[in-house]
């Protein structure tokens, strides 16, 4: 096969999955503060990852390791030849490995999210993009450490049918949604914890709904286990259809919103004394790193630099 850029890496397999392993907290190790934990941990964590990999899995899964915006990427090149799930079960055992041995031998906790396999070059963006999704779920709720793109359910019939349904509905084709969404709703008596799907008679949008949206968000952001979903459950609506009518209101998504609001706060809390961790649990965030890193992604610099702008040292 072709190589990949200019590192000459050559794979034997058509296929690839990407492995995104995030550190989630290494401050029992030697670090003041988690950005440092962010710069210079990475490196160590490299290192650890690469070779406990290699012991673990390099000769079934050839890989290649890369850092990109504080997140290492494993890709790993799988043989088509072998039965999907059986990769898949075999990777998340493998994984779960390498979450202990990083635990227990470097006392460093790391989160992994998989993506689905895609075959060919031009599938390695879909296995990226994937990573990106179930990391946003993370952000968004408690997880296990290893959680695959499939884990989260993207791809269920309720699912797709829900995805036919609101494409209908931006084609102003409602008595065909209304069919999907029967459907639909059949579906989900069988699946565990189904969620209320929208009737046919509220596809027509309430201006009222965008008000109370609003205010049921700015009520609740700062809760950890606050999540799109139950947005969706109080509101009576499907998470797709809600996301749906809010970005059309808003240009965001309710995730987009929530982490809007959540990062509007951290930079007040960021003008008193407060750790960095207490900020992060306060604002709505399980622990400091994904906070730092959607502070980062939005404010351009990280907490810490922000604060040192508002409060520079004399």
């Amino acid at each position: 096969m072709e190589e990949i850029g200019s590192f000459g890496v050559c794979f034997p397999h058509e296929c690839f999955l990407i492995a995104g392993i995030d550190i989630e907290d290494g401050s029992n190790l030697f670090f003041e503060n988690l950005e440092q934990v962010n710069q210079e941990m990475s490196h160590l964590a490299f290192f650890a990852v690469t070779n406990l990999l290699n012991g673990r899995m390099g000769s079934d899964y050839p890989f290649f390791l890369a850092e990109y915006e504080g997140i290492l990427l494993a890709l790993f090149n799988i043989d088509e030849r072998f039965e999907k799930e059986h990769i898949l079960r075999e990777i998340r055992a493998c994984i779960g490995d390498l979450v202990e041995r990083m635990e227990r031998d470097f006392r460093v906790e790391i989160s992994i999210s998989i993506s689905d396999i895609h075959c060919g070059f031009d599938g390695i963006p879909s296995c990226y993009q994937e990573v990106q999704k179930v990391m946003e779920y993370r952000s968004n709720c408690k997880t296990e450490p290893v959680l695959l793109y499939q884990d989260i359910d993207m791809d269920s019939p309720f699912a797709a049918l829900e995805r036919a349904a609101i494409s209908e509905i931006r084609g102003h084709s409602y008595r065909k949604a209304q069919e999907l969404l029967t459907e639909a709703a059949r579906v989900s008596e069988s699946e565990k914890d189904s969620e209320t799907l929208p009737q046919p008679e509220t596809i027509q949008e309430d201006p009222k709904s965008l008000s109370l949206l609003l205010a049921y968000i700015d009520a609740h952001y700062t809760d950890p286990e606050f999540t799109v979903s139950a947005i969706a459950q109080q509101f009576n609506m499907t998470p797709s259809y809600l996301s749906l009518f809010f970005k059309r209101k808003t240009q965001f998504t309710p995730l987009e919103y929530i982490h809007k609001k959540r990062i509007e706060q951290v930079k007040l809390l960021l003008e008193t004394d407060m750790p960095i961790k207490t900020i992060a649990r306060q604002t709505g965030y399980f622990d400091a790193r994904p906070m730092i890193r959607f502070f980062k992604r939005m404010e351009g610099i990280t907490p810490t630099e922000y604060r040192e702008r508002i409060h520079p040292v004399k």
